[in-house]
């Protein structure tokens, strides 16, 4: 609860809140992304990964209102949405893999 500008939107966010809250979802995410890698069934994975990037989306828009302001967050915020790309990039390369192949097992046993 409380007042003040904390929840308006267009309110600009401290930058050293801004840069816990991309560390928080480069870890939530990063992880999420190493679990989507073993997901047995690719097309959760997919739609699971296309969510995610859509946190990176937003975790991208925070960095950029960090880095306006400069300063050590800002190159920490940074690296991090660089760092959570990289992750979401792998799980979504590693779920496409595995329907790729699940395809072409599915194209062979009906040969």
């Amino acid at each position: 609860g409380g007042g003040g500008d904390e929840g308006e939107p267009g309110a600009p966010m401290p930058p050293d809140r801004c840069a816990a809250a991309v560390s928080i979802a480069v870890d939530a995410v990063t992880l999420l992304a190493r679990v989507l890698t073993q997901e047995e069934e690719p097309e959760v994975a997919l739609a699971a990964v296309t969510s995610l990037e859509t946190v990176v989306e937003r975790a991208a828009r925070i960095a950029r209102e960090v880095s306006t302001a400069g300063g050590e967050e800002a190159a920490t915020a940074t690296a991090a949405v660089a760092s959570l790309a990289g992750a979401v990039g792998a799980a979504r390369a590693a779920a496409e893999a595995v329907l790729e192949g699940a395809t072409g097992c599915q194209a062979e046993l009906a040969e």
